[in-house]
C-alpha cells in the first residue's frame, strides 16, 4: 500500500465524517422535532390517526433516534481514525452493526397500509445506508480510497431519502 493510497482513503473517510454528520443532524433534527424538519413541533389530530399509525411512527422515530446515535458516535471516531487501532477498529465496527441491525429491523416492519409510501422510502434510505456499512468496512480493511469514495456517495443519497421520508411524514400530518 503506497502513501498516496493512504492519504487518499484518510481524505475519504474525512469527507465520509461530514457526511455522517449532515446524516445525523438531519435524522436527530426528525426524531427530537416528533418527526418533523422545519424546526416546529407537529401537533397532528390525534382522533384522526389510527393507533397503528401512531404506533409505526413511534416506532419509526424510536429507529431514526438509533440511527442519529450511530452517525453520532461514528462522526467522532471519523474525527480522528486510527486504521491500526483494535479499539478504534472495534468501537467503528459496533456502530457499522448498529446500522446493519436497523436495516434488518425496519425490512420487518408492516406498516398500516396508509403509510407504505413513507415506509418504503425510508427502507430505501436504509438500503444505501446499509450498503455504505459495508463500503466502509471493506474501504479500511483495504485501504481503498475508491470504495470509501462510494461509501459516502451511498451515505449522500440515504440522506436525501431521509429528507424526502420526513416530507412525506409531514405530508402525512398535515393531511389529518
Amino acid at each position: 500500500m503506497d502513501s498516496k493510497n493512504v492519504l487518499a482513503v484518510i481524505v475519504g473517510v474525512i469527507a465520509l465524517g461530514m457526511v455522517i454528520t449532515s446524516a445525523y443532524f438531519l435524522i436527530d433534527e426528525y426524531s427530537s422535532n416528533g418527526g418533523s424538519t422545519n424546526g416546529t413541533q407537529s401537533v397532528p389530530e390525534q382522533e384522526a390517526i389510527t393507533v397503528a399509525e401512531q404506533d409505526y411512527l413511534s416506532t419509526l422515530t424510536d429507529h431514526t433516534e438509533t440511527m442519529g446515535d450511530a452517525f453520532t458516535n461514528l462522526g467522532i471516531l471519523f474525527e480522528s481514525p486510527q486504521y491500526f487501532d483494535d479499539d478504534w477498529i472495534l468501537y467503528t465496527a459496533v456502530e457499522l452493526v448498529i446500522i446493519q441491525l436497523v436495516y434488518e429491523e425496519v425490512l420487518e416492519i408492516s406498516p398500516p397500509s396508509s403509510l407504505t409510501n413513507i415506509h418504503s422510502k425510508f427502507i430505501e434510505a436504509m438500503a444505501h445506508y446499509n450498503t455504505s456499512t459495508y463500503l466502509i468496512i471493506q474501504g479500511i480493511d483495504y485501504l481503498n480510497p475508491s470504495l470509501i469514495e462510494q461509501a459516502t456517495t451511498e451515505m449522500d443519497i440515504g440522506t436525501q431519502l431521509v429528507y424526502e421520508t420526513t416530507q412525506l411524514i409531514e405530508a402525512f400530518y398535515a393531511s389529518h
